[in-house]
């Protein structure tokens, strides 16, 4: 983690923003940042516990709220794109207080706060998600490679979980990870 820390140091230092660069290469956005686990391993921070969960588990959030907006604010104000890994409802809305946050003390057109995963979703976020124009990129295999998971989180969690339909329905761009 200290070399992509020492990357973004230097972008930084050097005035690289996203953007920068022709029509052969361009910068984007930056690594992604790790707000919390993953669904195949049932560690993605959830507002409810995981279902079966004796005592009661509710996933890993990977740093504190303060933190995670401490580095959004360095990224965002930089002028680059922020990426963060966030799978859980719970980490997908510390990534967008953060952002929220961020936008407020200095604002910027266009700024496309990229939500890599962002598997676990409701109306609240889908809502904030298209206010702070976000892009969302969900992991398109998850269904072919971890279908044997679902049945950990039953039938009512899975119904808004990769939920492609309601984020285009909704005007939020969704790139496709593989």
């Amino acid at each position: 983690m200290k070399a992509t820390g020492d990357i973004l140091d230097a972008m930084i230092k050097s005035g690289i923003e996203t953007a920068l660069g022709d029509e052969w290469i361009k910068f984007g956005a930056t690594f992604e940042h790790n707000i919390d686990g993953s669904f195949s391993e049932r560690t993605m921070a959830l507002s409810v516990p995981y279902p079966g969960s004796n005592p009661p588990y509710q996933g890993n959030l990977v740093e504190t709220q303060e933190q995670l907006n401490a580095w959004v604010e360095r990224v965002h104000r930089a002028g680059i794109q922020v990426n963060c890994h966030a799978n859980g409802d719970v980490a997908i809305d510390h990534m967008l207080t953060a952002i929220e946050r961020a936008q407020q003390l200095y604002p910027r057109n266009d700024a496309r706060p990229k939500i890599t995963h962002c598997t676990d979703i409701n109306t609240d976020l889908v809502r904030r998600i298209k206010a702070a124009g976000a892009v969302t990129a969900l992991f398109t295999t998850y269904a072919y490679y971890n279908a044997d998971k679902f049945h950990f989180y039953g039938q009512d969690m899975m119904s808004h979980m990769m939920a492609y339909r309601t984020l285009l329905d909704a005007g939020i761009p969704v790139l496709c990870r593989f």
